[in-house]
């Protein structure tokens, strides 16, 4: 597969710093477990490791039905340092250890992200989106039966998925011209994005 690693130069102090891959070119599909562990990653292993010990305002996973999937952060002082601990969360997810109490309270996050009110005008646009998408209500509740089934072992036996997507990652960064400069073989192209 054919990496695209970029750097977006900016008159930015911090990054946005993005790894991702799409995993249905990697041999897997969509699977609403995935939610679940995009949940644990960005609640659990991500805060930890990029937010709270890293400075970053914000790191997460994202799971797409589409396949695209990618690990981000946000307004983070490291660059580097941040694509580092991407490539531990393989190791995180095969020791993933959750008792049932942790686990409930991570589907129950999942589930409330997709049943939270919303108002006629945000319903018409979920049911247009889904529409265009070709998302049916029996794909719906396949996610949401996949979603309330996940269980520890779930978890753990998607570190060989991360493994293969951070392996034929792409990278994408946006921030401070020094710092991606000085980092400068992560990236095949460097873009100023500043007129």
């Amino acid at each position: 597969m054919k990496t695209r690693n970029e750097g977006l130069l900016a008159a930015s102090k911090v990054q946005y710093v993005t790894k991702g891959a799409d995993i249905s070119k990697l041999g897997y599909k969509y699977s609403g477990k995935l939610d679940v562990l995009g949940r644990i990653l960005s609640r659990d292993f991500l805060t930890e490791k990029v937010r709270v010990e890293g400075g970053a305002y914000g790191a997460w996973a994202s799971f797409e039905r589409t396949g695209f999937a990618y690990l981000g952060s946000y307004r983070d002082p490291h660059l580097n340092k941040t694509l580092q601990t991407y490539s531990k969360v393989v190791d995180y997810l095969k020791s993933f250890d959750a008792d049932t109490r942790s686990m409930t309270r991570f589907i129950i996050g999942v589930i409330g992200s997709r049943d939270k009110p919303t108002s006629p005008a945000s319903l018409g646009r979920r049911a247009i989106s889904y529409f265009m998408s070709h998302v049916s209500y029996d794909d719906l509740q396949k996610e949401r039966t996949e979603i309330l089934s996940t269980t520890k072992g779930d978890i753990q036996k998607m570190a060989p998925m991360m493994e293969k997507l951070l392996k034929n990652a792409d990278i994408c960064v946006y921030g401070n011209e020094k710092k991606l400069k000085e980092n400068k073989k992560l990236f095949k192209a460097l873009v100023n994005v500043v007129n």
